[in-house]
């Protein structure tokens, strides 16, 4: 299942310098373009809220001094269920105000990203200044936009989160067209399954790296590689899936 990493009260309304101007998970490109409309100052203190909202839950005296609670046996509810990777996707190290205001004014300058809220587009500069993959970095942006849209465009959802249609072979032909079958197909509930079976035995696949599944999948056009996106994940050519960040809100009204 995927996760959402949301942001203490600080993003659930940000009040910046001690303005009447309230900032949300909500807030896309448009907010941000009419900041530019008044103060430099005010993007700045947006951007300085957000890094302190980070610092605050990145804590990472907090997270050491649980994982000594946990080794002896002890946890506690105020302890973060995060890991590591978390703090690691989230942290915004060795990155300047100036060069993250330059970069989130050059992202909202193509007007069919000023939908992306802005939380994200500060990831977004994020994977651009540590140099990830072009193509990784599109699919992300692609998979934003999409959340903004029509309900048709959005969110491929699990089939059956129960699993229990995954015993019965008669739907196998939907199921093995389905992006969530290989998402989620360490499930025991779905490995173990006979659809499961069926799809490993027509595919011929020796159960090894589940990378070469996937691409057998996306080679016999079963789902393709827009299916994985709208399912909020990134497959690359060699099968590998890489699950894309949405931290901002997107509901549909």
């Amino acid at each position: 299942m995927r996760k959402l990493i949301m942001f203490t009260a600080l993003l659930s309304i940000l009040i910046v310098l001690g303005q009447n101007f309230c900032w949300t998970e909500e807030d896309g490109g448009q907010a941000w373009r009419d900041l530019s409309k008044m103060s430099k100052s005010y993007k700045a203190g947006y951007c300085v809220g957000l890094l302190n909202g980070i610092a605050n839950v990145m804590n990472h005296s907090t997270l050491n001094f649980c994982s000594i609670l946990e080794k002896e046996g002890n946890t506690h509810e105020i302890c973060p269920k995060w890991t590591y990777e978390d703090y690691e996707a989230l942290e915004l190290f060795n990155i300047s105000g100036e060069q993250l205001m330059q970069m989130i004014d050059n992202f909202y300058s193509d007007v069919s990203n000023l939908n992306v809220k802005v939380i994200d587009a500060v990831y977004i500069v994020k994977a651009q200044i540590h140099g990830k993959p072009p193509k990784l970095i599109d699919a992300q942006i692609r998979y934003l936009r999409m959340l903004s849209v029509s309900k048709e465009n959005h969110l491929i959802e699990v089939p059956d989160p129960t699993f229990k249609s995954y015993k019965n072979l008669d739907n196998a032909d939907k199921l093995k067209k389905h992006p969530y079958t290989y998402i989620l197909f360490y499930h025991p509930m779905i490995v173990e399954s006979e659809v499961f079976k069926n799809i490993i035995e027509a595919l011929k696949w020796d159960g090894k790296d589940p990378k070469t599944l996937i691409k057998k999948v996306v080679q016999e056009g079963w789902v393709t590689q827009e299916d994985f996106l709208k399912a909020g994940y990134y497959c690359g050519e060699d099968g590998s899936l890489q699950e894309l960040f949405r931290y901002g809100n997107y509901e549909l009204k």
